[in-house]
């Protein structure tokens, strides 16, 4: 759990975490010198909680940001597997017993489960889950996700992990950069060797912090356009890279980061970044990350099926069952 400046939020998280049904824990604190009580609330927690000495305090020499704290628990962890969440977020008291059995059992690289979206009042906005599904071979992820269109949330937390699997393909996260998660996704689903997601929901999402680590309510910066250029060139590095992808998957790949970047760029053009540094930062992105995206051709069909995978579920649901519905008529 990565401790920056979360006072008003970092109890309950540090609670869920104490109050699992599962027993075996090591709950990874990695301080990265805030400027707020934070670290004061989990020293009191780690003294007076009955499950306190399942805490173990990583305190980073400097700041190294969300990815970096996340490198040190990859690094520090000493479990066989591995569970992030972030400071400002809860999970539900059988989250990682659920997670631990299912994973333990299917011998797969990562599972995922749902997520609830709440409001800072804890009122359920939306919940999210995903199908009870287990894919296991040589790219079954890529597959599963770029190629058939299926989602699996880009967002590192809610997924518990074999450790020895993110250490083997050396999975980790981009320092000081925004959008870290989608590299390390983009990793994930390069080397899956087989996953299971559950239709169970585990994890409570603040979505309506201000200032929380995923929400971009607060302002989209000058930082946040620069390090798309980053983040996607590091993206186009491990597709080219990787010589097991067929001519087709690499297609739908591209098509995925061809919309992923005009995703991330769009806030942009909303914001207060001034006009010259909007051009400057598409003229970046377009040299150094479009080139090989734009050799895709892009067609209706794949176009149809990507905007498809935006939709909610339960809007993919209905259409899906129409057209099941109208083949059998």
């Amino acid at each position: 759990m990565p401790i920056y400046n979360v006072e008003q939020y970092i109890e309950r998280a540090l609670l869920s975490a104490l109050n699992q049904t599962y027993q075996n824990l090591e709950i990874l604190i990695v301080d990265d010198l805030g400027h707020d009580n934070s670290m004061n609330i989990v020293h009191q927690l780690k003294s007076t909680h009955p499950r306190g000495n399942c805490i173990r305090i990583i305190t980073h020499k400097k700041n190294l940001g969300l990815g970096g704290t996340r490198n040190t628990a990859i690094e520090s962890a000493q479990g066989k597997y591995l569970y992030f969440m972030d400071s400002d977020d809860a999970i539900v008291p059988d989250c990682i017993e659920t997670l631990y059995n299912i994973i333990s059992q299917e011998k797969v690289d990562f599972v995922a489960a749902g997520i609830n979206q709440i409001d800072e009042n804890e009122n359920s906005l939306k919940i999210t889950n995903y199908p009870n599904i287990t894919r296991k071979g040589k790219l079954c992820m890529a597959q599963y996700f770029y190629e058939e269109k299926n989602d699996i949330w880009v967002t590192t937390w809610n997924k518990l992990y074999n450790l020895s699997f993110l250490k083997e393909f050396h999975i980790h996260f981009l320092e000081h950069v925004y959008h870290e998660d989608i590299v390390m996704h983009a990793m994930l689903a390069l080397n899956t060797r087989s996953f299971t997601l559950t239709n169970q929901t585990t994890y409570l999402y603040n979505c309506k912090r201000e200032d929380s680590i995923t929400n971009m309510e607060q302002g989209y910066t000058l930082k946040h356009l620069n390090d798309l250029t980053i983040v996607f060139s590091e993206i186009r590095r491990l597709i080219q890279a990787d010589n097991n992808l067929s001519k087709h998957l690499q297609k739908e790949i591209n098509l995925y980061y061809l919309f992923e970047i005009y995703h991330r760029y769009l806030p942009a053009m909303y914001s207060n970044i001034k006009r010259v540094d909007l051009i400057k930062g598409l003229a970046r992105l377009s040299q150094n990350c479009l080139p090989p995206i734009l050799e895709t051709r892009l067609t209706f069909k794949s176009i149809k099926r990507f905007l498809f995978l935006k939709l909610p579920f339960n809007i993919q649901y209905l259409i899906k069952s129409h057209k099941y519905k109208k083949s059998r008529a």
